[in-house]
């Protein structure tokens, strides 16, 4: 199994056609997707559906916000409430893959600003739930 995490940069924009083709050629069975933003969403969706990836979940950004989105081969489920705070829930998505089973946490955060650094809300609140911070992007896992 291939999981591949991406980031978008700001919902991908003119650069989608180069971002698809690019995801496509590492063949992965899931891709994360962070800077996900659903109007640019509706056409990624489409492209990686047409590439076998079919199934998806997102965080449901609005407007300009960065979200994340996950796009697998099999069915995906999120079925845990986000525990991030109220101004993070775009930014944080549990899901569970039934057909692997196992799930996975994608968690968005961000390299500058205010979020940054050992003071960050979102890697704490993952750190008091038992999980390890997540440190840098991960490419594929095989």
């Amino acid at each position: 199994m291939k999981i591949l995490v991406w980031n978008i940069q700001h919902g991908g924009g003119a650069r989608l056609p180069r971002i698809v083709e690019e995801v496509a050629a590492y063949d992965p069975d899931v891709i994360a997707v962070t800077e996900f933003r659903t109007g640019p969403g509706v056409a990624l969706s489409a492209a990686l559906k047409e590439r076998g990836l079919p199934n998806v979940e997102t965080t449901h950004p609005t407007g300009n916000q960065n979200g994340i989105a996950v796009f697998s081969r099999t069915r995906v489920r999120r079925t845990r409430p986000c525990p991030a705070p109220s101004d993070s829930l775009v930014r944080w998505l549990d899901i569970d893959l039934p057909e692997y089973g196992f799930g996975i946490g994608v968690l968005h955060v961000m390299a500058a600003g205010p979020l940054n650094g050992s003071e960050n809300p979102l890697l704490e609140r993952r750190a008091r739930r038992g999980r390890r911070p997540i440190a840098g992007a991960v490419p594929v896992w095989r």
